[in-house]
């Protein structure tokens, strides 16, 4: 059993699934490990005090307010960082040196600046550490079936698609940056709309387009005030695939002659709905970290894999 040491007990930390019916939504580090049979959670960190007594209330393990406490009583398997972005670099640096963890699962993105981001994938190598970042999607079965219908051709190419998002390029975005990678490899060119605004006066909001071997993708940023939005559309040569709420729901909707007019060729008028487990996806995460530390293939983001979005992304910061 592998002992996990969850610091940042904020929204993904703790907060998201908290007072949600634990049998239905698993949608935090907290519940994930503490649910799955192959962890044991032995404590958190926050700096607010206040998260820590409801942390320790509601799950019944320690906190610490204070970091170099933790790791002098805490020798921890697993440590998950669920912190501000801006803090992952020193804390990682901070954690190889005074522990040996066989992992850490990080926040995306690993960081806002490249150079750092890179130097954490190269300092986790040399420790013999594994380092997984939270693009959760691509742990979910919903997302492993897409995967799956284009690997067999149920699902043709070439794409064109289009996606929408809500607060942010690197806090949104990203997350479907990496999931079009997983599904079309490389991206082969970066293209720049309009700038946009900043979200929260930090992370950019741009119209942009990146264009795969296969595969040429709108991204359109929405107001998240006005609601928020997260969704993806893809028009492939035999029907369109739709992948709604952020990947609660997903659809495919196959081509079919045209009731109305001779020489049409239209969408089927009903949808077959894929099963996803959006609102369990957590769980999905920690169970796919649990079969590649054993060796088995797994869906899980690498930090490598982590690293290629960042690159993605820094190209888009560069034309704005």
């Amino acid at each position: 059993m592998y002992k996990v040491l969850i610091i940042g007990l904020g929204n993904i930390g703790m907060d998201y699934d908290l007072y949600h019916n634990p049998s239905k939504y698993i949608l935090s580090h907290a519940r994930a490990f503490d649910v799955h049979e192959q962890y044991e959670i032995v404590a958190g960190v926050d700096s607010n005090r206040q998260q820590c007594e409801l942390f320790s209330s509601h799950y019944g393990y320690e906190a610490f307010t204070n970091l170099d406490e933790a790791l002098i009583n805490i020798k921890p398997d697993i440590i998950v960082i669920a912190t501000p972005t801006e803090l992952h670099y020193s804390i990682i640096n901070k954690l190889l040196k005074q522990v040996d963890p066989k992992a850490i699962l990080c926040e995306k993105p690993i960081s806002y600046n490249i150079d750092e981001a890179q130097k954490i994938v190269a300092k986790c190598k040399s420790q013999d550490c594994a380092l997984f970042v939270n693009y959760m999607r691509r742990s979910d079965i919903g997302v492993a079936e897409i995967v799956k219908r284009f690997q067999d051709n149920r699902i043709k190419g070439p794409i064109k698609g289009i996606v929408y998002y809500s607060k942010g390029m690197y806090n949104s975005a990203s997350h479907f940056v990496n999931l079009l990678q997983l599904l079309f490899g490389k991206v082969k060119e970066v293209q720049l709309h309009s700038s946009g605004r900043l979200w929260d006066g930090l992370d950019p909001e741009p119209d942009f387009e990146i264009i795969f071997e296969s595969a040429k993708i709108q991204f359109l940023a929405l107001n998240a005030e006005n609601f928020f939005h997260n969704s993806m559309e893809l028009i492939a040569s035999n029907g369109r695939l739709r992948y709604e709420q952020g990947g609660q729901y997903i659809l495919w909707d196959r081509i079919n002659g045209s009731n109305t007019f001779s020489n049409y060729i239209t969408l089927a008028e009903h949808s077959e709905s894929l099963v996803s487990d959006f609102l369990r996806i957590q769980y999905h995460v920690v169970e796919q970290m649990a079969k590649n530390l054993v060796g088995q293939s797994s869906n899980i983001c690498s930090g490598d894999e982590a690293l290629s979005t960042l690159k993605v992304m820094a190209k888009i910061k560069e034309l704005l």
